[in-house]
Parts: C-alpha cells; sequence; structure tokens
C-alpha cells in the first residue's frame, strides 16, 4: 500500500527515526496527522517541531542538493567575513578586562560575559 505523500502522519515520524520528544509534540496537535501546507508548517515551527529534517526527508533530493550547493559556500564567506570582527572585538574585550581588573584589589565576583563567537 503506497503513503499518501500529502499527509504527515505520527507513524511515518517514527519510521524516519523522529525522536519522541517531536512525535509526542506532533501528536499532540495531529493526533490523525495533518496534510501538507503552508499553514501547517508556520504551526510546526511554532511548536518547535524540526521543519527542516522533515522537509529532508520528503523534498526531492535534486532540490535539496542545490539547496546545499547554493548555502555551503554562503556560510563559508560569513565565517570569513566575520572572523576578523570577532577577533578584533576579543582583542578589545581582553583590553577592557585587564584595564578593570588592574584597578582591582580583590577577584572580581562578576565574569564579563562575551558575546558567543562565530562557529
Amino acid at each position: 500500500m503506497k503513503r499518501d505523500t500529502r499527509r504527515m502522519t505520527a507513524t511515518w515520524l517514527r519510521a524516519q527515526g523522529a525522536t519522541c520528544g517531536q512525535v509526542a509534540r506532533f501528536e499532540r496537535v495531529w493526533p490523525h496527522g495533518v496534510e501538507f501546507s503552508r499553514e501547517a508548517m508556520r504551526q510546526a515551527r511554532a511548536l518547535r517541531l524540526d521543519t527542516e529534517w522533515a522537509t529532508q526527508r520528503v523534498s526531492p533530493l535534486p532540490l535539496w542538493v542545490a539547496y546545499k550547493e547554493q548555502v555551503i559556500p554562503l556560510l563559508a564567506a560569513y565565517k570569513e567575513q566575520v572572523a576578523p570582527l570577532w577577533a578584533a572585538y576579543e582583542e578589545q574585550a581582553d583590553t577592557l578586562w585587564w584595564m578593570l581588573w588592574e584597578g582591582c584589589d580583590e577577584t572580581p565576583t562578576r565574569a564579563l560575559d562575551p558575546l558567543p563567537g562565530p562557529e
């Protein structure tokens, strides 16, 4: 029996290896499954369901490959552009930290928490 490709069900999610938490969240909203639609995708994102994971399993492979081929160079360019900015920030933050530290007679009770750096 061929699966109706216009509907996603908890059974299908389990067969694809979805996590228990994702399946449980899905079933609370759609106990009998849901037809693929823009509205369903919006709801799934609002529920913090892993829509990228599901999309990879229902999209034609050439579509996913084309997407990745375009995204990978963009991410590499982003990292290349951000790296010197992050280095400059860290250098300035380190200088500020040592300036503050030298003026203290005791160990600071709160560290300066820098923003997360590029991945």
